[in-house]
């Protein structure tokens, strides 16, 4: 009895050795020999260390190699993403850095958080983290770079301009780090930049210790520092004495800080970690590591991107491009939002981080026996070091151009970052040891980048390719030196030249093209895709009478500058806001600027929020089975003639009305009835409509003032809107307080905005907003696609087809079976390309511009992307762009393609893009998937193209008058 768990342990652990012994893959490395090891072959490569290393790996089949040599651990390289996984995050606590690593830096480093593992390293790390999450820290950062950058690094440089001097710019660049990270770490300013002939004492120690750690751990046997150090010699006395001296300089200023602290605080983080009350010793110890991490990274990495793009002219010209398109201005500080808009520096800086890493190799020491995930035996004490260099320039994990310096390789095709794995890139670790600060040092380099490469040309003094040392942290071999210029082409000189010829209708002086306006204004959105498509530049110039200048654009690099690149510079604009302002108010899509901003929070928070999405498949659930179906039935009995059209605008309304307003206005219930609310709506928003699309804006204007015919019953009708929405938010708060209100926090949108405590014609505002988007917008694209399926009955079919095989029943359809309808999707998509709910949008310029394709933007125009336009044309979608083909939007494998959002703006893009989008797809394919897979949908007049009409949201003219039918089975 009492044998039987002992044999069982005893099988259970030789089926694990087993298990370890046949996953075990052989080693590769360079040669080895008794007691030396690889000592012959290290000392031969010792000056190209990195390119031996990078050479064995990747002609090892795991990227993977063992290097023995006498006095070091045994060493385990790789170069394998899997590996750096698993010893970062998978097994993480079995890879600390461990003795040997802490041995070597331990004198220096002391107890700081990059030198220590286990409990003292978890209460550093979450000491440090929470400093480096807070605004304040930020704000205080930004606030450092623009004093040391704008007062110090760019006067020096455009000096050296003057001057003709040579500067060695990686050593400006280390002074200048040094500079800022001693403000925001210590709250103390060594003045590196002042006078580049002088090194500061804390500077010169702080080099000299740095240097001295780096050789121990390149030594080829580790003995002979250990027995210098044990003796006091030589290279380790010297270490000795520079890590007493940086202590000295950094206690004497923590004395200092302390003083200061009793009568004011400081935003640097010394003042943050002796306010909360630790040792002298430990904050030393913190500080001097994020000393090291703060310069000597950022410093390195900057001074290869600046050598890169003196290589690299297309690509300065393009991060030159995307700076002065978000900055244009030579003399304003750069803010925090802008840097981080600036996407294609943050590419240029992975790419030459990727092939000149700062740090270019990290070690752990296994603390017991392992096999990574490539077979690699590991043993206890083991060095395991995962290799950045070197996995820089993999075949395997970067391809065939792994040598060559492409920043584009980091964009995806909408213009955004793409996500790399920190394990394939662990240029700042990973797991959870990553760098907490990532942001500060993207934040600093971006903030250099953009400040230096718009003012001033950098010019190499030697052409030869530099020379990449790797200490502990990586340098270029005899510094950078170069010579500065000044750029001397001013911004509105760069626009003259950069400008193309505008195409455009025939204009004449006065009236402009109103001649031609009127006489296409029963075809206007056919007119305008035809001069577009016969646009070299799918851009035309409108200007008529009475209307601001407006360019038109179908231009996909046009459509991203402005929504994104750009973004600040095309904001709705005064001429927008006046159109809608009597409706819309201050609401979301009639606002810029700050209130914009505000309410995007707002209204971002909640719609990301799972119960509300809930709320919306409940709603559904309760409106399409209750009203929807049962109306369409008794139609199919009954063979009355039905205006789909208005029954979906009727089923939009009472659903958007349940899901914003928590209210039922009934729409489905009498055909033959219209609500005060609803009649009122459609009025207001055709009016608005007509005010956008009048030939003379000043027409409607003088109406407006004299309050006359359209106008009068414009203010009329909103009138009568918000005293319906009025009527609807005092009897909400009524309720929410009789009920204590908790329970509707999770409800429709106006309880949630009202419990959040939102006055009520702000909230008024919102939700007619709300209303508008989320009625006109989907029962227009679910009218024509219906229609569509009526021309296309394979395509249809193929729908059917779909819906049944993930929900055969007639049960309701849940959130996750609509999110698998794909082909739903590819066919709501191809159907709003063709027939956009809304088939354009306008910004209005802040100040002269120029778009990509070289148009002239003058301050106060009108910048038009035009939606219907973009759908057909041939540059953008091919030669069967007028045929509905859903097929376009589904990949080989059958799922939905990405496709750039500034080819197909149909839900907006950038900061704007449309926070209902997922809401409008779940309600669309609800109601799609609830009548195709019961009814047959059969138009009573065969009309082959039903005319479109844009209005604020399009509609089909006429209505779309069916007959509907029991699908047979």
């Amino acid at each position: 009895m009492f044998l039987s768990p002992f044999i069982f342990f005893i099988l259970g652990f030789l089926t694990h050795s087993l298990k370890l012994h046949l996953k075990f893959s052989p080693m590769y490395g360079p040669s080895s020999y008794p007691i030396l090891g690889c000592l012959i072959s290290f000392y031969k490569n010792r000056h190209q260390l990195l390119d031996w290393y990078t050479q064995l790996l990747s002609e090892s089949p795991t990227q993977t190699i063992l290097v023995q040599r006498f006095g070091a651990p045994r060493t385990i390289i790789t170069a394998n993403p899997n590996n750096v996984e698993y010893m970062l995050k998978t097994n993480f606590i079995n890879y600390p850095k461990g003795k040997p690593f802490t041995d070597i830096l331990g004198d220096f480093l002391g107890h700081g958080i990059f030198n220590v593992d286990g409990e003292l390293w978890s209460a550093q790390r979450k000491l440090a983290s929470h400093e480096f999450s807070t605004n304040s820290l930020r704000e205080f950062v930004v606030k450092t770079l623009e004093e040391v950058v704008e007062n110090r690094l760019i006067p020096l440089l455009i000096q050296a301009a003057k001057s003709g001097k040579v500067l060695d710019l990686q050593d400006v660049l280390r002074r200048f780090a040094f500079d800022t990270i001693c403000k925001v770490s210590l709250g103390t300013d060594p003045h590196c930049l002042d006078d580049l002939s002088h090194v500061p004492v804390l500077v010169e120690s702080f080099d000299n210790a740095s240097l001295a750690c780096a050789m121990r751990g390149m030594a080829p046997v580790y003995a002979i520092w250990k027995s210098k150090r044990a003796l006091n010699l030589g290279s380790e006395k010297k270490l000795k004495e520079n890590v007493k001296r940086v202590h000295c300089c950094i206690d004497k200023i923590i004395e200092e800080k302390k003083q200061k602290i009793v009568n004011e605080n400081g935003g640097d983080l010394l003042s943050r970690l002796l306010i909360a009350g630790h040792e002298d010793e430990v904050v030393r110890d913190m500080v001097i590591s994020f000393l090291i991490a703060g310069r000597d990274t950022t410093s390195s990495a900057l001074t290869w991107l600046f050598w890169l793009t003196t290589n690299h002219h297309d690509i300065k010209d393009k991060m030159i491009k995307e700076i002065t398109s978000i900055n244009n201005g030579d003399h304003k500080a750069l803010e925090f939002d802008e840097l981080k808009e600036m996407k294609y520096l943050a590419a240029c800086l992975n790419e030459s981080m990727r092939l000149y890493p700062p740090v270019a190799w990290d070690s752990k020491h296994a603390a017991k026996d392992d096999i990574l995930p490539d077979g690699t035996r590991v043993q206890k004490g083991n060095r395991v070091t995962y290799f950045q260099y070197g996995m820089g320039r993999m075949e395997e994990i970067w391809g065939k151009d792994r040598l060559e310096f492409k920043p584009e390789r980091w964009m995806d095709e909408n213009g955004e970052l793409k996500i790399v794995s920190p394990f394939k890139y662990p240029v700042f670790q990973a797991g959870p040891r990553v760098c907490l600060g990532k942001e500060m040092a993207f934040t600093q380099m971006k903030y250099v980048l953009a400040s230096v490469l718009r003012r001033l040309e950098i010019k190499p003094v030697k052409v030869e390719k530099p020379v990449f040392v790797p200490l502990l942290t990586a340098h270029m071999v005899g510094g950078f030196n170069v010579r500065i210029h000044r750029r001397f082409l001013t911004h509105s000189l760069k626009l003259h030249l950069k400008c193309t010829p505008i195409y455009g209708p025939s204009s004449y002086p006065i009236l402009g093209c109103l001649i031609s306006f009127y006489k296409n204004r029963h075809r206007l959105l056919d007119w305008y895709t035809q001069l577009l498509s016969e646009s070299p530049t799918q851009t035309i110039l409108v200007q008529r009478f009475g209307a601001p200048r407006t360019i038109i654009t179908a231009n996909p690099d046009n459509v991203e500058y402005m929504l994104k690149t750009n973004f600040i510079n095309y904001p709705k604009g005064k001429p927008f806001t006046d159109i809608l302002g009597d409706f819309l108010g201050r609401g979301i899509f009639n606002v810029d600027g700050e209130l914009w901003s505000a309410q995007r929070k707002l209204a971002s928070h909640e719609f990301s929020t799972n119960s509300l999405r809930e709320f919306v498949v409940k709603t559904l659930e309760e409106v399409v089975e209750n009203r929807l179906i049962p109306l369409l039935i008794q139609a199919a009995k009954s063979g009355k003639v039905l205006d789909l059209q208005d029954v979906l605008r009727r089923f939009a309304f009472d659903t958007i009305c349940k899901v914003s307003l928590g209210t039922d206005p009934h729409c489905l219930d009498d055909l033959s009835h219209v609500p005060v609310l609803v009649e009122s709506f459609d009025n207001a928003s055709l009016a608005c409509a007509m005010r956008g699309m009048a030939p003379v804006y000043a027409i409607w204007k003088s109406k407006r003032a004299l309050n006359l015919g359209s106008e009068k019953k414009l203010k009329e009708n909103v009138k009568r809107v918000h005293c319906c929405i009025d009527k609807i938010i005092e009897e909400k708060k009524q309720k929410i307080v009789n009920e204590n209100g908790d329970h509707m926090k999770n409800t429709d949108l106006l309880s949630r905005l009202l419990i959040a405590g939102h006055e009520n014609e702000v909230v008024r505002d919102m939700v007619i907003s709300f209303l508008m988007a989320g009625r006109d917008t989907t029962s227009s694209a679910l009218t024509w696609l219906f229609w569509l399926t009526t021309n296309h009955r394979d395509v249809k079919d193929e729908m059917i087809k779909e819906i049944t095989s993930i929900n055969n029943g007639d049960k309701s359809l849940d959130f996750d079976e609509l999110k698998e309808m794909k082909y739903l999707a590819a066919c709501l998509n191809e159907s709003m390309r063709l027939y956009p709910p809304v088939v354009w949008d306008s910004k209005h310029a802040a100040k002269d511009d120029i778009l990509p394709d070289g148009t002239r933007v003058q301050k106060g125009n009108r910048v038009t992307y035009f939606q219907y336009g973009m759908g057909r044309m041939e540059e953008i979608w091919g030669k069967d762009r007028l045929e509905f083909k859903p097929d376009r939007w589904i990949d080989e494998n059958g799922a939905l393609k990405i496709v750039s959002p500034y080819k197909y703006p149909v839900f907006q893009a950038g900061p704007r893009v449309c926070l209902g989008k997922e809401m409008a797809f779940t309600q669309m394919k609800y109601v799609l998937a609830s009548v195709l897979r019961r009814f047959e949908i059969k138009p009573v007049v065969d009309v082959e193209n039903p005319v479109f009409v844009p209005l604020l949201t399009a509609h089909m003219a006429g209505g779309f008058n069916v007959r509907i039918y029991h699908r047979d089975g």
